[in-house]
């Protein structure tokens, strides 16, 4: 049996200082379908120019901006602030207290409201396109965060490769998830030179779990735990993923358990 060709329409968004990537496999890439990626395209970049507006931490009129600046009560009322703030709080929850979005003293959601922002768009706007008969799997996210589904009755799987950190255009591990949603954070080569040299330190984690807001907290923290409080979090909470250490050593977890003979040297 032939399998169909699959296509992979696809709209670049640039908001929030990021381009986010709308994607689509689809099995017959015909006008229905352009008008149904046109449509959600609109309704995406409306929500995050929305969400923009409300979480800049540069704009003083902003929801976060008022927050810690002491305007609480009134803020405090706004759905979209009191579930950001209430997502905050369970991440604080499930790391164990290593998320914290109080850690300079005032509320600040930056490592996790991209993440948040990507889910909650995935599930509004592109989850329920799998209706479509056409259409067999929706993606959103950028270079390192992705929330991804695949149509239930299909064998569809989304490719989804790890960069390396250290070489540009090298993968060092890859994925085929049908649902679910993979977090990347890297610290960049400065700041981790800035460790203690003899310590080695996580450059980069990446975290695969069903939500990108619960995958966003994991991997943001990863990279300040350090390597052996990582692994004991990944053994507790039962983390898949791979990381990369300073001393270019790559070790792949699965549901909590570190996989045998994959600690490696990758470059």
């Amino acid at each position: 049996m032939i399998e169909p060709k699959t296509f992979f329409p696809n709209v670049v968004v640039h908001k929030m200082d990021t381009p986010f990537t709308i994607k689509l496999a689809v099995i017959n890439n015909d006008s229905v379908v352009k008008q149904i990626l046109h449509t959600t395209t609109k309704l995406i970049e409306e929500d995050l120019e929305k969400i923009e507006r409300k979480f800049s931490m540069t704009n003083s009129d902003s929801l976060i901006s008022k927050y810690r600046q002491g305007e609480t009560e009134a803020v405090a009322r706004d759905p979209m602030f009191q579930e950001v703030f209430g997502q905050c709080n369970l991440a604080n929850d499930f790391t164990n207290g290593y998320f914290d979005a109080f850690d300079d003293g005032k509320f600040d959601p930056s490592e996790l409201i991209k993440g948040w922002a990507i889910e909650r768009l995935f599930q509004l706007h592109l989850k329920p396109l799998l209706i479509a008969p056409n259409i067999i799997g929706v993606s959103f996210g950028d270079d390192k965060d992705i929330q991804m589904a695949s149509k239930a009755d299909s064998d569809f799987q989304w490719d989804i490769g790890i960069n390396d950190p250290n070489r540009v255009g090298v993968k060092i591990a890859e994925y085929r998830i049908e649902n679910g949603a993979i977090s990347t954070t890297q610290i960049k080569n400065d700041n981790v030179r800035s460790f203690d040299r003899h310590v080695p330190c996580l450059k980069q984690v990446s975290v695969i779990t069903t939500s990108l807001t619960r995958a966003n907290a994991w991997s943001s923290v990863a990279v300040s735990a350090g390597v052996d409080n990582f692994k004991r979090l990944i053994g507790d909470s039962g983390l898949t993923g791979v990381m990369v250490d300073s001393c270019s050593v790559l070790t792949a977890f699965t549901r909590g358990k570190i996989s045998d003979g994959f600690d490696k040297k990758i470059s």
